[in-house]
C-alpha cells in the first residue's frame, strides 16, 4: 500500500514496473481516487497507473505515459472511444498481455507503447489511428500487423526485433510518411527476420525511398505487393 498526501499533484510515471502494487492510502481532499483498478487523477479524469485488475470507463479522458508499465499480471484492456490516444510506455513490458479491443477512438500510439508486450500476437487497431510512433510494438509478439487507412504517420523502428512479425499490410492508398528516416538510421522492421510480406495499397514509387525505410534484415526475401485491396487476401 502507498499513501498519497492530499499535497500530491502529480504521480505519471512514479508507480511503473511496480506489478505488486494494488492499493492506496489516500488522504482526505486528495485529487486521486482509486477505483476500478486504476488511480485516477479526478482534476483531469486521467489513469495515472493501473493495476491487473483494471477497467477503463466511459467517464476516462485519457490514459497517462508509463500507467500500465511493467504489469505483468495485465492479460486485457478494453479501451473505450473516449480514449483518443496512448502515450510513451503505456503498455511497455506487460509480457503477459494478450488482448487488447478498441472502441474507434484512438488517434496516436506513442513510443514504446507495447514494448516487449511478448504475449501480444495480434491486434486489430482502429480505423481512426493515425500516428504510430518510435518502437511502438518494439519486441512484442506480432505475427501480422494491419494499418488502416488513416494511419500515415511512422516513426523510428515501429516494430524493432519483433521475432514473430511476418507480414504487415498499410491500408493508406496515397502512401504515408516516414517520421525521422535519416540516413544510418534503423529503419521500421529492424530486426524482424521472420517478415516475408509487405501489403502496400499504393502504387509503386508513390512513397520514395520506402522499401529503404522498411529496413527489413533480409530485403530481398520480403515480397513487397503494390496496389493491394481487400480483395487481393
Amino acid at each position: 500500500t502507498v499513501s498519497i498526501p492530499s499535497t500530491l499533484k502529480n504521480v505519471i510515471g512514479a508507480f511503473r514496473y511496480s506489478n505488486k502494487l494494488t492499493n492506496f492510502n489516500i488522504a482526505p481532499n486528495s485529487r486521486f481516487v482509486f477505483e476500478n483498478g486504476t488511480l485516477i487523477d479526478t482534476t483531469t479524469m486521467q489513469v495515472v497507473f493501473g493495476t491487473s485488475t483494471a477497467t477503463i470507463t466511459d467517464n476516462i479522458g485519457s490514459i497517462a505515459n508509463y500507467s500500465f508499465a511493467g504489469c505483468i499480471d495485465l492479460n486485457s484492456i478494453y479501451l473505450p472511444s473516449n480514449i483518443t490516444y496512448l502515450g510513451t510506455d503505456t503498455f511497455a513490458g506487460c509480457s503477459n498481455l494478450s488482448s487488447i479491443v478498441f472502441e474507434e477512438g484512438v488517434t496516436l500510439i506513442g513510443s514504446q507503447c507495447f514494448y516487449q508486450c511478448t504475449n501480444l500476437v495480434e491486434i486489430d487497431l482502429p480505423d481512426t489511428l493515425q500516428r504510430v510512433e518510435t518502437n511502438a510494438f518494439g519486441q512484442s509478439g506480432i505475427v501480422k500487423l494491419v494499418f488502416p487507412e488513416a494511419t500515415n504517420n511512422f516513426g523510428l523502428n515501429v516494430c524493432l526485433n519483433c521475432a514473430s512479425l511476418e507480414e504487415v499490410t498499410f491500408k493508406n492508398p496515397n502512401g504515408v510518411n516516414m517520421l525521422e528516416t535519416t540516413a544510418g538510421e534503423r529503419k521500421l522492421f529492424n530486426g524482424c527476420y521472420k517478415l516475408k510480406t509487405i501489403n502496400v495499397a499504393w502504387a509503386e514509387g508513390v512513397v520514395p525511398g520506402a522499401e529503404t525505410a522498411w529496413g527489413a534484415p533480409d530485403p530481398n526475401n520480403v515480397t513487397i505487393n503494390y496496389n493491394w485491396t481487400e480483395d487481393s487476401e
